[in-house]
């Protein structure tokens, strides 16, 4: 899980899911780290991590503090919901409600799940539409 803080956090328990991703990312860098004069310090850093690490709150706890208090972005693939990490899914809920500018957004959804951030609370019905079924906005 390493040592640099990340703007961009991506938990997932499916190591082919990380792979995939770091692959994916090692590829946008390759391609625009050419001389077009795309500046590639510009993306956002990185981090994906298995979730699987942290199923022990103090595990979760430590990451939390090392981590995730440095992120802005955190998204989650919790495949079959939130009662495979319930401790994880409640503690993420809190971190983003915790600062001002965070966000926090949990893919696939079987349900309107919720996307904390910084925005303006918006209808339920409206903004599912607009997240594609996938998110309900709320904030501070």
């Amino acid at each position: 899980m390493g040592k640099l803080l990340q703007r961009l956090v991506i938990l997932a328990a499916a190591d082919s899911v990380l792979g995939a991703l770091g692959s994916a990312l090692d590829q946008i860098i390759a391609f625009y780290g050419t001389d077009d004069g795309w500046d590639i310090t510009r993306l956002p850093s990185v981090r994906l991590a298995n979730w699987m690490q942290l199923i022990k709150p103090a595990a979760f706890d430590l990451y939390e503090h090392k981590v995730l208090d440095h992120a802005k972005v955190v998204v989650v693939s919790l495949l079959g919901g939130e009662h495979y990490w319930t401790y994880g899914f409640q503690r993420l809920q809190e971190w983003a409600q915790a600062k001002a500018g965070r966000t926090l957004i949990f893919v696939p959804v079987m349900r309107p799940m919720i996307l904390l951030s910084p925005m303006l609370l918006m209808p339920v019905q409206k903004t599912v539409t607009e997240c594609g079924a996938t998110c309900v906005k709320v904030g501070k």
